[in-house]
């Protein structure tokens, strides 16, 4: 008995692998036997009737067997074949396993993430299904196949496994990762899945000069735009503006206008040129980018304030520099020379080119004409200087010394000793200065060191509306804990002015400035400290001033007194200045009547009003004659003495010979 298929191949055990779909065709030939042998089918060992065997000569039976159309299910089939001619003997069999090569039923990522960060690794997996041998699993980034190393397989009968590790970029974003899988033997039977690739990442931004436009070409007055290409996932919500790091904003009156993606600059001018950027942010975060450098090509411009004032005496050398900025920086000067009588171009002879952008003139003023304005005035290839650099050539001096100098702390107080003690306290210095002499001048505060003569530190200040200001830390004032003197003096190109002594300043050391006195005053405000001083000053004046005119009311008795006595005598009237003496006894006169009883007449000088004026004697002193002129009339007793009489207004016993004055009769 031979079993074979429809080339001639003996099959033996397994026939196959066929594909799905194919034909089988089995072939059972038996010879020999008597009687003639019946051959049949068996199926998975049932009978197939309708396979029917063929005689085709007395001694060789064949039989076909055809099976169209091969499914998935006829996979391990078993085909026997059995020929008999009695039941006395057992029947031959041959017996042959049909081996299929299926294609893979299912393919599917097992994980499906709805976003990659840009940078980070990530692992995608898939699983086929159904595939007979295990299938083949390929991955695919847009058609293009990811290198072998980055995949890893495991399989069995009935399932394969690939996981693909690999780090998005940005450029990811928006691809297709495709999983394809296939059997060997099946190449051309595939099936995939896929997945569109969502990646954030923060902006990409690349920044160019405008494409019509020459870098090296831009000049003042031309209109320049940059645009900022952006790519950035999620979408950008900020794009802004970087001019050498400082942001740009829209102004459209100077010419700035800023768009969505571009920066236009109408009518450019030299202060533009720098570096630009542009950054962009999402919610990943912000990125810039690349400056790309804007150069302005631009006429000769004085790169130092114009006009500067040049000092100089008659006969005096001067070499006078001038220096612009341009671009290109390659420029060509010219000199001029004009005061209110004349003006002309100065030879080139008399300067030269230090450097392409930098001219210097000899000169020298010989007579008063000669002092007035030199202009200098450059060219390149953009064009000639517009506003020509100017030196005020004039007579010059050394200046004159600063005046009327004040020095206060920094609280407005007068500046004390006691002050120092505050570290946070200014020395506030304030000067008027003096004449310039004829040139910009600076003023300068040194602290001079009392005992060796040096000079501790100085500070400089300018000149504004004619006044100079100091303000120097009291810590650094007493760093170097030594006396010191404070000087200040003016100073031009001259030379300096004499010095002038402001203060001489005692260090007052530690141990002072921590005595009991600070101690105890310690934790007190200000305010509080100053009320007590005021109160405790008040007290001790009115205690004073208590004092003392209980001492002039003890006094009193025993002082002198000054007075005047009216004394009308018939038609005379009489003024006699006196004085009253404390009396030789220790009781008041009126406890010690005179011994006679009698009126004792003041001597003094006395004399007839005439029109209203009484004769003085030669003997009369200064202030009696004063006394007497300022109130020639006016009576200085309470009651004035009867008329025609010679009674005193005066209560008072006069004692003559203790009244001083002129003699006179009455």
């Amino acid at each position: 008995m031979l079993l074979y298929d429809k080339s001639g191949a003996d099959v033996s055990g397994v026939v196959g692998p066929l594909e799905e779909g194919a034909a089988l065709v089995l072939i059972c030939e038996v010879r020999g036997g008597r009687p003639e042998p019946l051959v049949s089918w068996w199926i998975n060992g049932v009978p197939a009737p309708q396979y029917i065997g063929i005689k085709t000569d007395t001694h060789v039976v064949v039989n076909r067997l055809e099976h169209q159309n091969l499914k998935r299910d006829d996979l391990n089939t078993t085909f026997k074949c059995r020929a008999t001619n009695t039941n006395l003997v057992p029947p031959q069999e041959k017996v042959v396993r049909l081996e299929l090569n299926l294609s893979p039923l299912s393919v599917s990522l097992l994980n499906r993430p709805q976003q990659l960060l840009a940078g980070s690794a990530a692992t995608i997996r898939c699983v086929s299904e159904g595939s007979r041998p295990p299938a083949q699993i390929s991955w695919f980034k847009d058609n293009r196949s990811f290198s072998k190393n980055m995949i890893s397989d495991h399989s069995n009968e009935t399932w394969s496994l690939s996981a693909l590790v690999f780090t998005p970029a940005p450029t990811d974003h928006g691809t297709t990762i495709k999983c394809v899988a296939a059997n060997p033997s099946l190449p051309t039977k595939t099936i995939n899945d896929q997945l569109l690739l969502n990646v954030v990442y923060s902006p990409l931004v690349i920044l160019t000069l405008g494409s019509t436009l020459n870098p090296d070409d831009i000049k003042e007055g031309d209109d320049v735009y940059f645009e900022c290409n952006v790519r950035a996932n999620p979408r950008e919500h900020r794009i802004s503006w970087y001019h050498n790091d400082r942001p740009v904003m829209q102004n459209m009156s100077s010419g700035i206008i800023v768009s969505t993606r571009s920066l236009v600059l109408q009518k450019v001018t030299r202060g533009e040129a720098g570096a630009y950027t542009c950054k962009a942010a999402n919610s990943r975060g912000e990125t810039s980018s690349q400056a790309v450098k804007l150069r302005v090509q631009y006429a000769p411009v004085c790169s130092e304030p114009s006009p500067q004032v040049v000092g100089a005496a008659i006969d005096e050398a001067l070499q006078v520099r001038c220096a612009v900025h341009a671009d290109p920086s390659d420029v060509t000067f010219l000199w001029q020379f004009n005061n209110s009588g004349e003006s002309f171009d100065v030879s080139p002879a008399r300067y030269g080119t230090i450097n392409s952008s930098v001219s210097e003139l000899r000169y020298r003023p010989s007579s008063e004409r000669d002092y007035g304005a030199l202009t200098c005035s450059g060219i390149n290839t953009v064009g000639r200087q517009t506003q020509p650099c100017v030196f005020q050539i004039v007579p010059a001096a050394r200046p004159s010394p600063p005046k009327n100098c004040t020095v206060t702390s920094s609280n407005n107080s007068t500046w004390l000793e006691d002050s120092k003690e505050e570290t946070e306290d200014f020395l506030i210095v304030r000067c008027v200065t003096g004449y310039d002499g004829g040139l910009p001048q600076l003023v300068v505060l040194e602290a001079v060191d009392s005992d060796s003569g040096t000079v501790r530190f100085n500070v400089t200040a300018n000149e504004t509306d004619g006044v100079a200001f100091f303000s120097v830390p009291s810590g650094v004032l007493w760093s170097s804990r030594n006396a010191l003197r404070l000087t200040v003096h003016s100073r031009n190109d001259k030379g300096s002015s004499e010095r002038i002594l402001l203060q001489a300043l005692t260090y007052q050391g530690p141990e002072r400035r921590t005595d009991g006195v600070n101690n105890l005053v310690a934790g007190v405000s200000k305010t509080a400290f100053w009320a007590i001083i005021v109160t405790s000053v008040i007290t001790a004046s009115a205690l004073i001033l208590i004092v003392y005119f209980l001492r002039r009311k003890r006094e009193r008795p025993t002082m002198k007194q000054s007075s005047e006595l009216q004394i009308n005598a018939g038609s005379g009237q009489y003024v006699v200045a006196y004085t009253l003496k404390p009396s030789k006894q220790a009781q008041p006169d009126i406890l010690n009547p005179p011994s006679d009883g009698g009126t004792q007449i003041a001597k003094g000088v006395a004399g007839t009003v005439k029109n209203g004026t009484l004769p003085m004697s030669d003997e009369w002193s200064a202030g009696e004659r004063a006394q007497y002129a300022s109130s020639p009339k006016t009576s200085l007793s309470s009651k004035p003495a009867a008329s025609g009489t010679t009674t005193l207004s005066r209560r008072e016993h006069l004692i003559a010979e203790e009244i001083p004055g002129p003699e006179s009769c009455v």
